[in-house]
């Protein structure tokens, strides 16, 4: 279940009460800074090759920082310090 809850946990990070003008969510509640050194600390932890694996038969505990990793680095989520 590790893997399925760190893809949960990502929902945390999500602005439910922000719209944009389409009347969607794209915004998070951390800062871009916050979101770098989110990013930065997985990093420091985890080996490239495995925060940017997709697919295969990989163990739980390699997918859930891949998860988390893959979710902060989409453009399309704006960080809630952007207009």
């Amino acid at each position: 279940m590790l893997a399925e809850l760190s893809a949960l946990s990502t929902t945390v990070l999500v602005d439910y009460k922000r719209l944009d003008a389409a009347g969607q969510h794209p915004y998070l509640r951390i800062t871009a800074k916050e979101r770098a050194a989110l990013r930065a600390r997985l990093q420091r932890f985890f080996r490239k090759e495995l925060l940017g694996a997709t697919g295969g038969n990989r163990h739980a505990v390699q997918v859930a920082p891949s998860l988390i990793w893959q979710f902060l680095g989409q453009p399309e989520w704006k960080p809630a310090d952007a207009p």
